[in-house]
């Protein structure tokens, strides 16, 4: 009888039913990317590049889920102005020191947080903000970069210069 007994428990746990159970994956991410001087670029993998931009062109660092978040290229081929959302912040605060720098954070999603932080910085005799976006996500995905495209996220800090590399390589693994 306890053979018996033993070779049911044996053929349940090959069959899952028994001692064995599926385990929903957690992870807790976090990435930063920075855009500094004339950008200088750092994506969410650390990958760094010099991105090029003429003054006017407004550049997605980030975005998801109808968030954005948007640099604007000044003079000197830097970063005068960002939008985070709903809310901006320019180089005329620069002056003051008591605003010369910004943060924010935003709820994306059930399980993401973005946080920006930008700051005064002066070069060849003017204002230009450098910035940090931390992105943080916790979820049933394996990494960060699974979270991210599982979000459908997009801009320069998620793709860098060789998102295509980059996205074909996840697609084939």
């Amino acid at each position: 009888m306890k053979g018996a007994v033993a070779a049911m428990v044996a053929a349940a746990v090959a069959m899952g039913a028994v001692g064995a159970r599926a385990e929903a994956l957690d992870c807790s991410c976090k990435a930063t990317c920075l855009a500094t001087g004339d950008p200088h670029m750092t994506d969410f993998y650390g990958q760094e590049w010099d991105q090029d931009a003429t003054p006017g062109k407004v550049l997605t660092l980030y975005s998801v889920d109808g968030f954005a978040v948007t640099a604007l290229i000044g003079h000197h081929y830097r970063i005068t102005e960002v939008q985070f959302g709903d809310k901006s912040f320019d180089t005329s605060s620069c002056d003051d020191p008591a605003t010369s720098s910004f943060t924010s954070s935003a709820t994306i999603g059930a399980s993401g947080e973005v946080t920006i932080r930008a700051a005064c910085a002066t070069a060849d005799g003017s204002s230009h903000l450098n910035v940090e976006l931390d992105k943080s996500d916790t979820g049933a995905e394996a990494d960060f970069a699974a979270m991210e495209q599982a979000a459908n996220s997009s801009g320069l800090c998620q793709q860098g210069p060789d998102a295509r590399r980059r996205l074909r390589s996840r697609a084939l693994s």
